[in-house]
């Protein structure tokens, strides 16, 4: 969009006025024309909004006219109309009701008057709906992305499952070792094999090995011997494989080829790190679990080899939880304990909530959140370019407590524990 000012003209400026009346503003006639009425309309949404009262139409105040419209309706007074009324009826807090009509009087409302309701709350419910309960707890989860399946290791009786969220039917592929975490690539899945196990410290030789499944037909392409215990697996832009090691404290970061071939032995990492590669870019992000304070790295990686690493500059200035997810965008790297890095590790901003599992919707500039402290989903607006808010616009009701979430054809699909500790897949259709 141009920047608009007093004397522009233009199907722009007509759109301007639309959405001004759309959100209860005056600008005058609807005719395109950045009169004196559209100006003062201009200036008084933006001193409702925080931003410099100048009349001019810049990018900031575009997108807060925008993020108005995706997130606000207009509510016309009923006779009988109080605010706590109509917050009680449209189940929004009334302090929120408040803050977004700074301009009205709660006391003088009039029939006919219109007021700003928050879009979120008179959108439809999404209902959990468990759609599987499992006999076995997982130890990882990662869902297809062209398939409406999920699937989860049981390293407890060595299998791999796959579950059909839509058809409900439920595969399992049987492994001589236990099968404990896996990440998805490509239409395949790797999958880290346990075989000495995670011990502290060891002389003894380690082993371990590596699944790789075709997910277009879950059926098993190949499965080598590895001489490290691995913890965790990740799959580079390039087919690599890397392992992160489960024994001995710290070890280097091994790369294999998928025909079983090691590439290489290095950097240098704790055990038991959690891992995750970049979507964009050939870099791993960790963060270890048995240290304090907690730390995140991350490693740049290059034809199998550890090119460099860096460690986060924060050593006990920010809790950190032992879970993380990396924003689609590659711009965020979101921790469990709620505080937000960029993609170097530089501290972006805080939640000040804690979450189990996060997924993306950036389609719709939204986020999900596992509640930490209980049941349910906390729904977060992911903002702009221009404006990353990150603020909570809303919740949503699960049967379970979440264990790791997802995204997918606008709908959430929550690996979750309900009361008597059974392991359920819930779906909540966002439609």
């Amino acid at each position: 969009m141009r920047t608009l000012r007093r004397g522009t003209w233009g199907d722009d400026v007509r759109l301007l006025q639309t959405s001004l009346i759309s959100l209860g503003y005056n600008p005058g006639p609807n005719d395109g024309i950045f009169g004196s009425k559209t100006t003062a309309a201009v200036i008084q949404f933006q001193q409702n909004n925080g931003l410099v009262p100048d009349g001019i139409v810049g990018p900031l105040t575009w997108s807060a006219i925008q993020r108005q419209l995706n997130t606000l309706e207009i509510y016309t007074i009923q006779t009988g109309d109080t605010f706590y009324k109509i917050a009680l009826a449209k189940k929004v807090p009334l302090s929120e009701l408040l803050a977004v009509n700074p301009g009205i009087d709660p006391n003088r409302l009039m029939v006919g008057q219109t007021i700003k309701l928050p879009k979120s709350t008179v959108e439809a419910v999404p209902i959990p709906i468990t759609i599987a309960t499992l006999g076995f707890i997982p130890a990882d989860s990662v869902l297809d992305l062209v398939k409406p399946i999920l699937y989860m290791t049981d390293n407890a009786n060595r299998r791999l499952y796959a579950v059909n969220y839509q058809t409900k039917t439920i595969s399992f592929m049987q492994f001589d070792l236990a099968p404990e975490r896996l990440t998805y690539a490509k239409e395949k899945l790797y999958i880290a094999l346990l075989k000495s196990g995670h011990q502290y410290y060891t002389t003894s030789p380690l082993e371990g090995g590596i699944a790789i499944v075709d997910t277009k037909t879950f059926t098993l392409i190949t499965q080598f011997a590895i001489n490290t215990d691995p913890y965790d697996i990740v799959v580079d832009h390039d087919g690599y494989i890397y392992t992160m090691p489960g024994s001995n404290q710290w070890e280097p970061i091994d790369s294999f080829t998928e025909d079983g071939q090691k590439v290489a032995s290095s950097g240098n990492t704790r055990f038991w790190s959690p891992s995750e590669m970049h979507p964009l870019i050939n870099r791993i992000y960790s963060v270890d679990t048995d240290s304090s304070p907690r730390d995140m790295e991350y490693f740049d990686v290059l034809n199998g080899l550890v090119q460099s690493q860096k460690d986060s500059p924060y050593h006990g200035d920010y809790n950190m939880a032992t879970n993380f997810r990396l924003s689609p965008d590659g711009n965020y790297v979101f921790n469990g304990s709620g505080e937000i890095f960029d993609a170097n590790l530089g501290h972006v901003t805080s939640l000040n909530t804690k979450f189990t599992d996060v997924t993306f919707d950036l389609a719709n500039n939204k986020f999900y959140l596992g509640n930490k402290a209980g049941k349910g989903i906390m729904v977060f607006d992911y903002g702009t370019d221009l404006n990353r808010v990150f603020k909570q616009i809303g919740s949503i009701s699960t049967n379970g407590y979440v264990q790791n979430l997802f995204f997918q054809n606008n709908s959430l699909i929550a690996l979750s524990k309900n009361d008597p500790g059974q392991y359920i897949i819930e779906v909540l259709n966002l439609r």
